[in-house]
């Protein structure tokens, strides 16, 4: 298991935080700041403290979202080279994120040595074992926690 680590950036006026939880699950929410297409909504406990935004939903309010792609795919490598994990997995809250999120699935697997698997809207990576002919996977050969090739079974 790794160590959480949280990962902040700013971008149009709005506050982000890319969480890698202790449990290898990645994050990105806005967390405070408005921009010209968005604002958090109201909250009438913020003044003490004790309610804490986290928008994961696909709020469209960038101009230019490559910039936060980009920042975020580097910050997803560094940890990865740094933590080294077996396995991690992040999920697109919306249907519009699915095929963005399977381009950079694409990227990270390539570039960092992970195969991956995407059910639904959840992409699982992990490291095969040297040799594997294990790559990108449909959801139908990963099944209850198990990859299926064949009839071959890999727990």
């Amino acid at each position: 298991m790794t160590r959480e680590a949280i990962k902040n950036f700013e971008f149009e006026g709005l506050h982000y935080q890319l969480v890698f939880s202790a449990r290898n699950s990645i994050t990105l929410g806005v967390v405070a700041g408005r921009s010209a297409r968005y604002q958090l909504p109201y909250d009438p406990f913020e003044k003490w403290g004790e309610q804490e935004h986290f928008v994961v939903e696909d709020i469209k309010a960038l101009n230019a979202p490559v910039s936060l792609l980009r920042a975020v795919l580097q910050a997803i490598y560094d940890w990865i080279a740094s933590e080294r994990p077996g396995y991690f997995v992040f999920s697109a809250s919306t249907d519009r994120k699915v095929p963005v999120y399977d381009r950079i699935a694409d990227r990270i697997a390539a570039r960092m040595g992970y195969s991956f698997v995407r059910d639904s809207s959840v992409f699982h990576f992990f490291r095969p074992h040297s040799g594997s002919p294990l790559g990108r996977l449909s959801p139908s050969q990963f099944q209850a926690g198990k990859i299926v090739m064949g009839s071959n079974t890999q727990g």
